[in-house]
């Protein structure tokens, strides 16, 4: 039996024929089925995976739901994060980012215009390295940057967003000495347990929410995957302080 064959068996089996092939059912005799029902009723495959995948979404989002439910301390409030836009603003945003993620270069514009916009939105950054070795030094020398003050991290972080090219530990430094920030203790805390908490949190965070990818925002209890337009973003903040009057 072919691999999409089996797939099809399995779903029919499960949504439409279950109550109807006794458990003897060899293999090949369900085959027959399938290829049968293939040619002279495709409609029933067709709305048997639609089902199927509503039915997955639906639990995603629901699992998702339930995490983002327990996990506000620790998206909003943690230590480690950039915050930028109004610190006392009412509504929060989070987003996860990769300094090597093309979408997430892509959003950060559009996360500077929504801040320019609305002077009422909080904006929180979670270091979230998905990419590989690269990306985890990036935002190891990002996270250290912090450490030699909010200003530093804020520019270091727009530095690393905008950057085009490699990224070594001789770049980032350069990158660093170009913003008057200081590379050689950048590289000396990058190793540090307050940057590898702050990723190994992140990490843990973004695997709780089941995030699979870059960038990520998380609005209210919403969570939304991918570069999404500017009025996007504005609709479902409006939506959130509507819930809140």
């Amino acid at each position: 039996m072919t691999f999409k064959i089996k797939i099809l068996s399995s779903i029919i089996v499960a949504t439409l024929l279950s109550g109807c092939l006794g458990g003897n059912t060899s293999d090949e005799k369900i085959a027959e089925i399938v290829e049968k029902t293939l040619n002279e009723k495709p409609e029933i495959i067709m709305n048997a995976l639609k089902a199927y995948r509503e039915r997955e979404t639906t639990k995603q989002a629901e699992q998702q739901q339930k995490a983002l439910e327990g996990q506000t301390e620790a998206l909003n409030y943690d230590k480690h994060s950039l915050v930028l836009g109004n610190p006392d603003g009412d509504v929060t945003v989070v987003a996860f980012k990769d300094y090597r993620c093309g979408y997430c270069k892509k959003s950060w514009a559009t996360v500077q215009e929504l801040l320019s916009k609305d002077k009422q939105v909080r904006f929180v950054f979670k270091e979230f390295p998905v990419l590989g070795p690269q990306s985890e030094l990036a935002s190891r020398y990002a996270l250290a940057s912090s450490i030699q003050g909010k200003e530093e991290y804020k520019t270091y972080n727009d530095a690393l967003m905008k950057h085009r090219g490699p990224w070594d530990k001789k770049t980032l430094q350069e990158i660093a000495k170009t913003h008057k920030i200081d590379g050689k203790q950048l590289e000396k805390d990058a190793g540090g347990k307050f940057v590898s908490d702050a990723i190994a949190a992140n990490m843990k965070l973004g695997k709780a929410l089941a995030i699979g990818g870059t960038p990520a925002f998380v609005i209210g209890k919403q969570l939304i995957p991918g570069a999404v337009p500017l009025e996007y973003l504005q609709d479902t903040i409006k939506k959130i302080r509507a819930e809140k009057k």
